[in-house]
């Protein structure tokens, strides 16, 4: 009796004798899909998962069945039971005959032996164990009516991923368990977002409310009201349309305009969206005035960017703070933070390299930061290379924002630096005290998230949160701790490491992690190669025979990669690296290139349109902050799978996050990624599946790469080192504060004439260096190219890893050349042996690329192999062809005739042209027609045998030497 007639003979009757099926609410389903198998290449997949049965009640997964034929040993389905049963985050799993039961408690570890299949409510009691701590009632009744809601299937076109079901699950248990802060890791594209809009699907339709949770007895009077916060208006508005089966009045989308117009925030609704940036700006009293949250925090720089505030009002945004000693180091506010920004004026506040502050005011703070950083904005910062944007306030005009900034230039260092922390308390005090002259100080307004009542809302979604972070300075802080009152959930991408960990601290461990690794060995992202580029000109180092073009040479000095278009500009470089990567790729797949600048960016932009084979105008676009409406619409183009140009888009930081683009099967790096969280984000531009996309590749000129191979990229999160804590310092008996900012003067009064505090009037400004390298060292380029590997346990490997694991694989496959020689001269035994090796993780795509790297592409994939096992030397197909030719003459003229062509093929082809299913296309493409073949080579199966016989004089020992 073989597995099939085993089920319906003797498994199922006795399922549904149990109840399963029967009972109202109880399903048996079989064959259950749990994921789709990994990308292997050439539009396959391994094997996917798939469980015999699966039971369910109460909307639940409660167990797994594994089945085996009834003459197999009914423990044999035991390791498949509980691997199924972990991904399915089930508590019980059997293995079974058709005539033994064994089962295994995957929460208590036992597992023995059962005569029987519990009922449906046996099952659930079994997996629920009745509680005696205090509201057990309560949180099991709410529970039980969460999951009981079923998922919202868009008509029945959507179901729920195993992962995206296991994340429901936990946070709605953990919300039933009057848990106030949840949090859920998944990887980028794995559906973050549909797993939102279901969690808040099931508390509409329940009526959950916080007060509900509570008093049970009582009649909801409500819906609950659910606030979804983004940092990015991209992020918000994707959210909003992802939940439109709400009834459209339930919806409401907050953004400033609407709240200008009406003069007041929006409240009625149920499901609510907005970006922090919104909520944090508001109504106050004076021009130029920066918010302070309602728990006394201010905005963070790292968080996101600020509206265009009403009446002059600035929006301040301010950095957390790092100590060293007494220097004080702010993170620069990258360009993704300036992409939502709409403003007519901007004073905005630079830290130079030697810690030092400039202030300036503009219309356009993307291109003046820019000017900055390549030493064309103002002789000081171009004196004081590099700079970074720490702090900013946006102006309806451009006069308060210029007023603005000549009040904060008399500002004291110590005042600046509170000014940055967001600290109104010091504020004040600097002001009053001695070393401070009399200004104007900032007036306390309201922010707009302030005109909610606290509890207001009932469930807070705050997606992507470690881009705000946690920690007391956050923007998302001061919002979270208003809203105390609700259950706040965290979506983030990136796992818990030391630079995130205050979101983890404040959230608490995730109750579900979904890693990309998980996702690629599912099947559910796309899986990546890279390929490593290294240059001779990756450094620098100036020799007389290079002209300097413009700015000052420091002669001696090597510059790095991290230097290399932020200080010292050589064209020739560039323009080398581009004609690397655009011979790489193909030229017609959707790429994406990370630039150091935006001036970069646009460099490259212009060396990629000047060496496409395309002559489209469009083919490749920057798209930056500076870019505005139009690179939006390039964006919004590049990402419509319906339309093929533009094909590339230049970026430095924007395009890093926020970007869903399916088709992008190639990402550049032109630039170093020094954060693991960027690092990752990054990546996952390219892992979203797409039809015909098996991989898609990373090529890494800034040796980028060596992060794949950190224990952050391939484990579960794990607990980041705790520091030594540090002594803090008391504050000074003086002036109060720690560290003492009694030793800090104020500046001296800006110079008439250039304007700054210490006078640069007789320096030049220091401008971007450019170069022009020698013709004789462009002669003398050269680049080394390498490739990585998927590894078997779902991480990027080098060549020289996969050698050794493939080596190390082989011998469990067949133990000497001759049982390989049998195995591969044979179509069956040939593609079971593949298969094979692509059950142990090397898919023959993989192969097929190792091939390129032994210089073996016109060889037999044999001979690969034969190579790595056993040392033996490698032919060309066409060498092995014309050996095997000698045994021709054992056929006749019509049979040789066809032999020939099919040699010919397989020179040209590979192996896969001597596959058995390739018969009759070889016949077409020989005869053009079935019957026309058969009259000159006889039937089906006569003409099978020979192709097949024929196969084994290919690798035959004797002729191939």
């Amino acid at each position: 009796m073989n597995e099939t007639e085993t089920r319906a003979e003797l498994i199922d009757p006795v399922l549904r004798a149990a109840g399963w099926g029967v009972v109202e609410g109880s399903r048996i389903r079989m064959e259950f899909p749990i994921n789709k198998g990994r990308l292997i290449g050439h539009g396959q997949r391994i094997k996917p998962d798939k469980a015999d049965y699966v039971l369910q009640y109460k909307n639940r997964n409660l167990a797994v069945i594994e089945a085996k034929a009834r003459d197999k040993y009914y423990t044999e389905g035991v390791g498949q039971a509980k691997d199924y049963a972990g991904k399915l985050q089930v508590r019980f799993t059997y293995s079974t005959n058709g005539l033994q039961i064994y089962r295994v408690d995957m929460q208590e570890g036992q597992e023995g032996e059962v005569t029987s299949y519990p009922t449906p409510d046996e099952l659930w009691e079994m997996t629920f164990l009745k509680s005696n701590e205090p509201n057990a009632e309560l949180v099991e009744a709410w529970r039980d009516k969460l999951l009981s809601v079923p998922f919202e299937d868009r008509g029945g076109t959507w179901q729920p991923r195993y992962y995206q079901e296991n994340a429901i699950t936990k946070v709605l248990e953990a919300v039933a368990n009057n848990q106030k802060r949840i949090l859920l890791t998944l990887a980028t594209g794995t559906g973050k977002t549909a797993i939102a809009f279901q969690i808040a699907w099931k508390l509409f339709q329940a009526k959950w409310t916080v007060r509900q949770a509570h008093h049970p007895a009582e009649q909801a009077e409500r819906s609950p009201r659910i606030l979804f916060l983004a940092d990015r208006n991209i992020l918000a508005d994707q959210a909003f349309n992802a939940f439109s089966v709400f009834e459209e009045d339930a919806l409401v989308r907050i953004n400033p305009s609407d709240i200008k117009k009406k003069g007041r925030v929006p409240k009625n609704g149920s499901v609510f969206f907005t970006i922090f940036q919104t909520f944090m700006s508001g109504p106050s009293t004076s021009s130029g005035t920066a918010h302070k949250a309602s728990s006394g925090t201010a905005h963070k720089a790292s968080s996101g960017t600020a509206h265009k505030a009403s009446s002059g009002i600035a929006q301040m945004i301010s950095p957390l703070v790092t100590l060293e000693g007494r220097e004080i180091e702010f993170p620069e506010i990258p360009e993704t933070e300036l992409a939502e920004v709409d403003s007519y004026g901007y004073m905005y506040i630079l830290q130079c390299g030697d810690g030092s502050f400039y202030i300036g005011s503009t219309k356009n703070l993307s291109l003046r930061i820019e000017q900055h950083k390549s030493g064309e904005g103002a002789n000081f910062t171009a004196n004081h290379l590099p700079v970074k944007l720490v702090y900013y306030e946006t102006f309806d005009r451009i006069d308060k924002a210029f007023e603005r900034e000549k009040q904060i230039q008399k500002w004291s260092r110590a005042k600046k630096i509170a000014l940055i922390q967001g600290d109104i308390e010091k504020l004040k005090q600097l002001s009053k005290s001695k070393l401070e002259k009399s200004v104007s100080e900032p007036v306390e307004g309201t922010p707009y998230f302030g005109e909610y009542p606290k509890d207001f809302f009932d469930f807070i979604i705050i997606d992507e949160c470690h881009r705000g972070g946690a920690n007391d300075e956050s923007s998302w802080r001061a919002i979270m701790e208003y809203f105390s009152p609700a259950v706040q959930l965290g979506l983030t991408a990136t796992p818990k490491r030391t630079i995130n960990a205050d979101t983890y601290n404040y959230f608490g461990e995730p109750v579900y992690v979904y890693s990309l690794k998980d996702g690629i060995n599912d099947g559910f992202l796309t899986p990546f190669k890279v390929k490593q580029i290294d240059t001779t000109i990756d450094e620098y180092l100036f020799t007389s025979d290079d002209t300097v073009l413009e700015g000052e040479i420091e002669e001696g000095k090597r510059y790095t990669e991290a230097e290399m278009n932020r200080i010292i500009e050589i064209k020739e470089r560039e323009e080398y690296r581009v004609k690397i990567f655009m011979s790489l790729i193909n030229q017609s797949e959707k790429t994406l290139v990370f630039c150091a600048t935006q001036l970069h960016a646009l460099a490259i932009r212009d060396l990629i349109n000047q060496y496409a084979d395309s002559k489209n105008p469009n083919y490749c676009h920057r798209v930056t902050a500076l870019d505005g409406k139009i690179g939006e619409q390039h964006l919004r183009d590049f990402q419509d799978n319906e339309k093929s140009i533009p094909t590339i888009l230049t970026t430095s930081q924007k395009l890093s996050t926020g970007v869903d683009a399916p088709e992008v099967r190639n990402i550049v790096l032109l630039r170093p990624v020094n954060s693991m969280i960027e690092f990752k984000q990054i990546i996952g531009r390219g892992t979203r599946l797409f039809d015909g996309k098996d991989y898609f590749t990373i090529y890494d000129f800034v040796k980028a790469h060596h992060k794949f191979n950190d224990v952050d990229w391939d484990g579960p999160p794990e607990e980041p080192e705790t520091p030594e804590p540090r002594p803090q310092p008391q504050p000074c008996a003086v002036c109060g504060h720690r560290p003492c900012i009694c030793a800090q003067e104020p500046l001296p009064e800006p110079c008439p004439v250039c304007g700054y505090s210490y006078c640069r009037c007789g320096n030049p400004p220091r401008r971007m260096v450019k170069v022009k390298l020698a013709d004789g060292k462009v002669r003398q380029f050269q680049h080394m190219i390498s490739t990585s590997f998927w590894s078997p346990d779902g991480r990027p490997i080098s060549a020289e890893e996969f050698l050794r694991s493939l080596f190390g694989a082989l011998p469990e496959l067949f133990k000497s050349e001759d049982e390989l020689r049998t195995i591969w001269s044979k179509p069956d035994t040939r593609k079971k042996l593949l298969e094979e090796l692509t059950e142990k993780g090397f898919a023959k795509q993989q192969l097929t690329e190792f091939q390129k790297i032994l210089n073996a592409e016109n060889s037999d994939l044999y001979d690969v192999l034969a190579y790595i096992a056993f040392h033996s030397d490698i032919l060309e197909r066409a060498t092995r062809a014309d050996k095997a030719k000698i045994h021709l003459d054992n056929y006749d003229p019509k049979q040789q005739e066809f032999l020939n062509f099919v040699l010919s093929q397989y020179v040209k082809q590979g192996v896969d042209e001597l596959d058995d299913t390739k018969i009759g296309d070889l016949l077409i493409l020989k005869y053009h027609a079935i019957a026309d073949a058969k009259k000159e080579l006889g039937d089906i199966a006569t003409i099978r045998n020979t192709f097949i016989g024929f196969q084994t004089y290919l690798y035959d020992n004797r002729v191939a030497i």
